[in-house]
């Protein structure tokens, strides 16, 4: 078992504690917290950290007093660190006196302990006591506080939209100028993260900061600043793991696996998309395979190339845009399957796709530019190759650039 099972292990436990406790089965505390009991048995038997919304439903089902959500933050903290190499001391929690348990009940506790005998103690002198009628006192000062710091919710609004807007204007707004936007808009949402909040706040602008951190990375790829792209798609992991979203953990999926993928890491491409897709969103689902399909075409491994490309087409979501990325259509699909077509060497499978995916494609033009390099592949590797075709297909991808050099 990892540290990061230990620290899991800890929350996970004390939810369980709890609801023994109150007489709640986990059925029955699925139902008080409005979750199915399948979903609520995946959340504690997965290996990811609960999200900070799971978490704070249960706390407050349970009247943890923010012991979960504190067991939680712990957890989540650890995880993150531990991933990206770092190191996070412990922090943790108050042991109940007797019971090994940890957290808040030591405020409720009847008894005290005195050289390991519990003796009574009368709630009422415990509550009247100087230091923690001090504790009581800052509590309520906290409450208040956090109460009073959430900022305008039509400024969250604001925030979400302007967020939600960017990857429409990733093609028609020239890179230079979104990318300023971009970065002034992750920084008013990251100095808004650094105040006290209620969870639900801290949520929505965590989600919110981790597209932004994702727009920010394209956008440092597309401009030539790999080191930009490379740090916010860190920094999106982060963003995406303290969530718990499966859109955005997916699309950082999708992002990581690109980034592999281009610097010639094609087996690592596969993996970090293959990996992503079982608990992704539906909505990335079809693009994490075509990712992974292309990867292991590039990687030399054409059967495997071909069973991404059934999972691709099997998983067409016919859902409305939503954050992240454009909306996966049919265009989309005949590109990357002309693209994996013509890497492993189907030429007559690149230009027949690649020609579906001229037919199907309106406005994205770095869409048609990947159609004309994979018919311009096809032209070339074929039986009978044809350089002037060829040619002429790399001519029509050197004008789309030069029409539209942020395609």
């Amino acid at each position: 078992m990892t540290a990061d099972d230990d620290s899991k292990a800890r929350l996970v436990l004390r939810i369980r504690a709890l609801a023994r406790a109150r007489g709640l089965t986990l059925v029955q505390l699925a139902e008080a917290a409005s979750y199915t009991p399948r979903y609520l048995t995946d959340v504690l038997s997965g290996r990811a950290v609960p999200s900070v919304k799971v978490v704070a439903t249960l706390d407050r089902v349970l009247t943890a007093g923010g012991e979960l959500v504190a067991l939680r933050d712990q957890a989540a903290r650890e995880q993150v660190a531990r991933r990206h190499g770092l190191s996070i001391p412990e922090q943790p929690l108050p042991v109940v006196p007797g019971t090994g348990t940890v957290g808040a009940a030591v405020l409720s506790s009847d008894t005290v302990d005195t050289g390991g005998v519990p003796m009574p103690i009368d709630r009422r002198t415990l509550l009247s006591a100087g230091p923690l009628a001090a504790v009581l006192a800052t509590a309520a000062d906290t409450s208040r506080a956090i109460a009073a710091a959430d900022p305008d919710p039509l400024t969250i609004d604001e925030l979400e939209a302007e967020a939600s807007a960017i990857a429409g204007r990733m093609f028609t707004v020239p890179h230079d100028v979104l990318f300023a936007s971009t970065v002034q808009q992750w920084v008013q949402v990251d100095q808004l993260l650094t105040e006290r909040l209620t969870l639900a706040t801290r949520a929505r602008l965590t989600l919110t900061a981790g597209y932004l951190a994702l727009y920010t990375a394209s956008l440092g790829g597309f401009l030539g600043h790999p080191q930009v792209r490379s740090r916010f798609l860190v920094l999106g992991r982060q963003y995406a793991d303290d969530s718990g979203d499966p859109l955005l953990i997916g699309t950082v999926a999708g992002m990581q696996s690109r980034s592999a993928f281009r610097a010639g890491q094609y087996t690592k491409a596969a993996e970090l998309a293959g990996a992503a897709i079982p608990t992704a969103h539906p909505y990335s689902r079809a693009r994490l395979a075509a990712n992974q399909a292309e990867a292991l075409a590039a990687a030399g491994r054409p059967d495997r190339a071909s069973d991404a490309l059934a999972t691709m087409r099997a998983s067409m979501p016919h859902l409305p845009p939503m954050p992240g990325s454009s909306v996966w259509d049919a265009g989309e699909e005949a590109v990357y399957t002309a693209l994996t077509c013509y890497r492993m060497g189907d030429a007559a499978g690149a230009v027949r796709h690649g020609s579906e995916a001229l037919t199907a494609i309106h406005d994205d033009f770095q869409g048609l530019g990947y159609a004309h390099t994979a018919i311009g592949f096809g032209r070339i590797l074929g039986d009978r190759p044809d350089p002037a075709a060829a040619a002429f297909e790399g001519e029509r991808v050197l004008d789309i650039v030069k029409a539209t050099p942020d395609a």
